[in-house]
């Protein structure tokens, strides 16, 4: 089976997603590969202040994805350019900004100076394990999430 979506990703960014697999697989492989353009991370507050007490800033010019794997794990890859990316961490009860927490957290996230010649920073998604009780789709988000985090926080540097 192969899926290909197009769409505009909360009206904002340029969404290529691409889901292949073969249904008779006992092993469920699959592949997922996909990309992201001109996304306004601001737009994920709606989503990030309620379930993380989270706000972004910033501009993810282009991010591409690889994330191959079975039924109980995941690996692969990410590389974006982006920015001027920063997390706010706001106080317990959503109106301030945790001061001390945003500092120590974006010290820990890359201000793009290590990038490639092409401005890209790169991020590995390596044996991330899949919670049988949730959907497929959670499984490729927290995988996505991994290799972000890592590009974020890493060397940047492409394996």
């Amino acid at each position: 089976m192969h899926i290909v979506l197009k769409s505009d990703l909360m009206g904002e960014g340029k969404l290529n997603f691409d889901w292949s697999f073969k249904v008779n697989d006992p092993d469920e492989r699959f592949l997922v590969q996909g990309s992201l353009s001109n996304f306004d991370t601001t737009s994920l507050n709606d989503f990030l202040v309620p379930s993380l007490n989270v706000k972004t800033e910033g501009q993810i010019e282009q991010l591409y994805f690889t994330i191959s794997g079975d039924e109980y794990v995941a690996n692969g890859d990410v590389k974006m350019r982006y920015n001027d990316f920063k997390f706010k961490i706001l106080e317990k009860d959503g109106l301030g900004i945790n001061k001390v927490l945003t500092f120590i957290g974006n010290l820990f996230i890359d201000d793009g100076s290590k990038t490639d010649e092409n401005g890209y920073r790169y991020g590995a998604i390596e044996n991330v394990e899949r919670n049988q009780k949730k959907s497929f789709f959670n499984f490729l988000w927290i995988s996505l999430q991994e290799g972000l985090l890592h590009l974020l926080s890493g060397n940047g540097k492409k394996k």
